[in-house]
């Protein structure tokens, strides 16, 4: 059975991590006439980003007739798709609930999130892999924050409160990483740096040179940057639980809050070994095509990607 994937939001994650770890052949978000020329049994879609009718009328071109869609669910795709029930589209949620689409959540949180706001169908969570597996490695010696940052999703990420503690955390740095312009409300903080790591290699050199990952996102904290950093022995301060690592920061969200969690950080950074094991086999790209093709006989009575 051939097998296309895409993704309309996590370009990167598709081509690097799921097309290889699969050996699915990965195409760009807009070449509908490729997929259709290739024409899969199953198409795997990494994120289902829509914000507007043009996004869901390329999805559509895209699909085309192809009998089977795996839809892989991000956190920031469930808050857009939200929005759109609130509004009173109810379409194409009704067109998602047929039994061309298995519907694949990263996490719970997000699976209630699709049973409960959108009534669809969906299977056990199933995380995106890492693109490798990660081993702990050294830390810098001055102490940095990583901060996913990306420019698409800015309101996803809560700016004014990272902003407000940098100046109680004795100046300590950031990098913020896949950021693009615009970038003011940080500009006046000279401990801070914007990186474009986009490649593996610029990737692998922003966790060498940071010391802990701060991500407080409106939803959900599952994410792969958590895994590879807690992977590589560096801590994770969120304001949310997960897996085999607690939050460090309880209760209502304040910028005094995020700064004492950054000095905890900065004293007392270990990453547990079970842990490290625990993230490893989670995010292992060897063993996502199995677990993926579980997840779809659950939607699927008998499904298999092989012939």
């Amino acid at each position: 059975m051939k097998v296309a994937c895409v993704s309309t939001a996590g370009h990167q994650l598709v081509l690097n991590n799921i097309a290889p770890a699969c050996g699915f052949q990965y195409f760009d978000d807009i070449n509908y006439i490729g997929v259709a020329e290739f024409n899969p049994g199953v198409i795997y879609f990494g994120g289902w980003f829509v914000s507007e009718y043009s996004d869901w009328a390329l999805h559509r071109s895209l699909l085309g007739d192809i009998p089977k869609v795996i839809i892989h669910w991000f956190g920031s795709d469930v808050l857009m798709a939200k929005r759109w029930m609130a509004n009173g589209e109810r379409r194409m949620f009704e067109e998602l609930r047929s039994d061309r689409y298995c519907h694949i959540p990263p996490s719970d949180e997000i699976k209630e999130e699709l049973e409960n706001w959108l009534q669809l169908p969906v299977t056990d969570p199933l995380n995106v892999p890492a693109e490798k597996v990660r081993i702990p490695i050294a830390k810098p010696d001055k102490f940095m924050v990583g901060c996913y940052m990306p420019p698409s999703r800015q309101d996803f990420f809560r700016m004014s409160v990272i902003r407000d503690a940098i100046p109680l955390t004795r100046k300590t740095g950031i990098v913020f990483y896949n950021w693009l312009p615009p970038t003011q409300e940080i500009e006046y903080q000279a401990t801070c740096q914007k990186r474009y790591a986009l490649s593996p290699a610029e990737y692998d050199q922003v966790i060498a040179d940071t010391s802990c990952l701060l991500r407080i996102p409106i939803h959900d904290a599952y994410s792969i940057s958590a895994a590879e950093y807690l992977m590589s022995g560096r801590p994770v301060v969120s304001d949310r639980d997960l897996p085999h690592w607690p939050a460090w920061i309880k209760g209502k969200l304040t910028n005094k809050k995020v700064a004492a969690a950054l000095t905890e950080a900065r004293h007392d950074g270990d990453v547990p070994e079970d842990t490290v094991k625990f993230y490893q086999d989670m995010y292992d790209p060897a063993l996502f095509k199995g677990r993926l093709e579980e997840r779809c006989r659950q939607r699927w009575k008998g499904f298999r990607f092989a012939d």
